[in-house]
């Protein structure tokens, strides 16, 4: 991971938590994540983490001694805890490109 990914990341989860705050406080509806939005970010989760999941054991192997925990497999508990943030990452990802996720 390099530290352009890392603030990459930190400013989409930044930006999905901000769309949703300003969603919950306002009535309007074009506020609120919609069925086409949600639908891209569900697209692009169901291409990206079986992709992650395959090059996982590869980056393990390849990374030093320290930053090996970075990669252990993940479990169905670890998954269903990082739902949300990949929700929050996937709606700020979203948001940042205008609506043009893959």
């Amino acid at each position: 991971m390099t530290v352009e990914s890392f603030i990459g990341i930190t400013e989409a989860i930044q930006a999905g938590t901000s769309h949703i705050t300003a969603a919950r406080h306002s009535k309007a509806r074009d506020m609120r994540p919609s069925d086409a939005q949600m639908e891209r970010v569900r697209r692009a989760f169901r291409v990206g983490m079986p992709e992650y999941l395959n090059r996982r054991p590869i980056w393990a192997a390849a990374a030093p001694p320290a930053l090996q925990g970075m990669f252990t497999e993940p479990t169905m508990q670890d998954q269903l805890n990082r739902a949300g943030r990949d929700l929050l990452t996937g709606i700020g990802f979203d948001v940042l490109r205008g609506g043009r996720l893959p």
